[in-house]
């Protein structure tokens, strides 16, 4: 798939899914998690695939709207830990899994250079950490940012 064509089929997803789902939910009040939204864009199809970023950018503007997560969790490992760990898994990779470690690689930099550009909102956790470290680390987070109504809109 050309990489512009992957990107455009996630921000009409995206779009669709902040229409129907993530924006009807936030005005009722509620929390809203997401496994992944316009970040992972910026890191995959931005930094991974090599496509301009500022067109990104505006491709996730456009698709989520005004809505903008209030806070993003990285789980960070280096890329080879990563694969390892894949490796140890009873399923094949599937299409992101299978790209070169260079690739994960431009990711794992993506997702570092947005920590670094927005410490507040994207948090690196550190992966390599056993599960249960991890997950008090994402708890604590998470439940230091929850507040009605807590959602920063992109600017």
């Amino acid at each position: 798939m050309h990489p512009l064509t992957e990107l455009l089929l996630l921000e009409a997803s995206r779009a669709q899914h902040v229409a129907e789902v993530i924006a009807p939910a936030l005005r009722r009040g509620a929390v809203v998690i997401c496994d992944r939204f316009a970040d992972s864009s910026t890191a995959y199809q931005g930094h991974g695939r090599g496509l301009d970023l500022g067109m990104v950018d505006r491709l996730n503007r456009a698709a989520a709207g005004d809505v903008w997560p209030a806070l993003t969790l990285v789980v960070d490992v280096p890329v080879d830990v990563g694969f390892s760990r894949a490796a140890g898994r009873k399923r094949r990779f599937d299409r992101m899994e299978s790209q070169q470690r260079a690739f994960h690689r431009r990711v794992r930099a993506g997702f570092r250079a947005l920590a670094e550009r927005e410490p507040a909102r994207v948090k690196l956790l550190d992966g390599t950490f056993t599960p249960d470290v991890v997950q008090a680390a994402v708890r604590q987070l998470v439940w230091s940012r929850l507040a009605p109504g807590k959602t920063i809109r992109k600017p």
